[in-house]
């Protein structure tokens, strides 16, 4: 778990359907007065979240599942919020030691993540935030060490030809 300014990131273990399901719950702070107003008429951070998941989700491109969003109102206007997603297995890229990875291994695992931003561009949207700790390298026995978004709020829809990769 993590906590900041910005908001808090949680670790938890839920049960649907009496299977256990590991799941992180982000729950969103506003850190300057300002956003209380630009919020009004885009919907929460939450809420925006959680489109841009299943944007992705829906075009094929792995990101971490989200499976609920909360909101709590006062008069209409959310007061606090927070999204649920499924926890991916592994390390983010940032820690992961990619000493230990077979040189053809670690060249795919970069060449995944090229395509699935390659992918994101293509399907008409921009990541403004793909640093490494934003990817879980998920063990695979098959396929071997596959990348997955997990935190999509820098991904904007853009089809403007002079944002991307060259």
């Amino acid at each position: 778990s993590k906590s900041s300014r910005s908001g808090d990131v949680l670790a938890g273990e839920v049960t649907l359907a009496g299977r256990p399901v590991e799941v992180i719950i982000k729950r969103s702070r506003r850190k300057k007065w300002y956003r209380y107003i630009n919020e009004i008429g885009r919907g929460s951070r939450s809420w925006r979240a959680w489109k841009k998941a299943w944007n992705m989700l829906v075009r094929g491109i792995p990101t971490a599942w989200p499976l609920l969003v909360m909101e709590r109102r006062v008069m209409g206007y959310v007061v606090d919020q927070a999204i649920v997603v499924e926890r991916v297995p592994g390390k983010t890229l940032a820690v992961t030691n990619l000493d230990l990875l077979e040189s053809v291994e670690r060249e795919n695992l970069f060449r995944r993540c090229g395509r699935i931003l390659r992918r994101i561009e293509e399907v008409g949207f921009c990541h403004f935030d793909s640093k490494s700790s934003n990817w879980i390298v998920m063990p695979d026995a098959v396929r071997g060490a596959t990348p997955v978004l997990v935190d999509v709020d820098g991904v904007r829809f853009y089809r403007w030809t002079a944002f991307g990769i060259q």
